[in-house]
């Protein structure tokens, strides 16, 4: 949930910052849109794509796995600092809805409502408990795993510090085939336990090797040639499609496909057509940033509609469109008004001690 990522030698990649948006209105759609015309045009094709659509949720893992490492990795890196700096970006939108929904949906969350439940929820460790993983606002769910990996990332740098970064690809390669073995042979009995911040882990230290490599080969992959870029970009999204539309094959959330994430964000990375201009206008980067807002919000929001707006008064293409601008309009707000504002207090904190 990353923001606009500039590499070591200055090469700016705000194209990555609109993949956040893609991601999320993905999952907004597979959520709310499916079997509805949320184009102007409605194909079978896109639909059954669009029935994986919660691969968007893995995706953000191996790219905040990217992002950190782009970020951090060969600078001097204060735990405390990159903790409350995480926490200030995350925090304050959740807790807000948190609280908003206690007070404006109580009958939704009346069957958990109780001191453990909040307790989890508003210390963002619900994923760690098969009971309150997905009370409340349900997509946070993921944000739980996401501060999971916040925590782990300073001790991971220490990691490859100590050892080597070959260690670490080693290490990384048995934990992603470990961790679909393990849910492989546990699939039928232990689907619930996916939010699980460990089963989602893989997809993290993925994201953190792909930009190892990048990082260390940058020079010999900035020589492809803009064809092979495109080729590659291409047939990593093609295999992610195709998994996409597989039916009831939901160990794919898994981090199955994570290192054709991984792949596809080197291809992005690399881009420099016309597609990278375009998705480089601040109008799109911006989309990017409200992202999260998007992610967060998308829940929450859905029910006050259908609370306080009966679906059957409206065409339901009309009411998810209604929904989805009014969705954008908040995200934007969000953004503006509360991440941004909070972690910019934050950075002045630090910057004063």
């Amino acid at each position: 949930f990353e923001a606009q990522i500039i590499l070591t030698n200055k090469m700016n990649l705000p194209q990555l910052t609109f993949t956040r948006f893609i991601a999320a209105i993905v999952i907004v759609i597979y959520h709310f849109g499916l079997g509805k015309t949320v184009f102007p045009f409605n194909l079978n094709a896109i639909e059954k794509v669009l029935l994986g659509g919660n691969l968007g949720v893995s995706y953000f893992y191996v790219l905040s796995g990217f992002v950190m490492v782009i970020a951090y990795y060969g600078k001097e890196l204060s735990k405390k600092d990159y903790w409350l700096l995480r926490l200030a970006r995350v925090y304050p939108v959740h807790l807000l809805i948190l609280h908003y929904i206690i007070v404006v949906h109580r009958d939704y969350v009346a069957t958990y409502f109780n001191s453990k439940s909040f307790l989890s929820q508003f210390t963002l460790m619900q994923s760690w408990s098969y009971l309150y993983r997905h009370s409340y606002n349900w997509p946070a769910w993921s944000l739980s795993v996401e501060i999971f990996f916040y925590f782990m990332f300073p001790f991971l740098l220490i990691f490859i510090k100590k050892t080597s970064e070959k260690i670490f690809f080693i290490t990384t390669f048995f934990v992603w085939i470990g961790s679909l073995l393990i849910q492989f042979l546990n699939y039928n009995t232990y689907y619930d336990a996916i939010p699980l911040p460990i089963n989602h882990f893989n997809s993290f230290l993925v994201g953190m090797v792909t930009a190892l490599l990048f990082k260390k080969y940058q020079l010999t992959f900035l020589k492809l040639t803009q064809n092979q870029v495109s080729l590659i970009s291409i047939l990593s999204l093609i295999c992610i499609l195709l998994v996409a539309i597989i039916p009831d094959f939901e160990i794919r959330n898994f981090g199955l496909i994570s290192p054709i994430f991984g792949v596809l964000l080197i291809g992005i990375s690399l881009n420099k057509s016309w597609l990278k201009k375009l998705f480089s206008k601040p109008f799109f980067v911006l989309l990017g940033e409200i992202s999260f807002g998007i992610y967060m919000i998308h829940w929450p929001l859905w029910l006050t509609f259908t609370k306080f707006i009966p679906q059957q008064k409206f065409d339901s293409n009309l009411y998810f469109w209604l929904y989805f601008f009014v969705l954008m309009i908040i995200s934007y707000l969000s953004f503006k008004f509360i991440e941004t504002p909070s972690r910019l207090l934050m950075r002045n904190f630090l910057n004063k001690k």
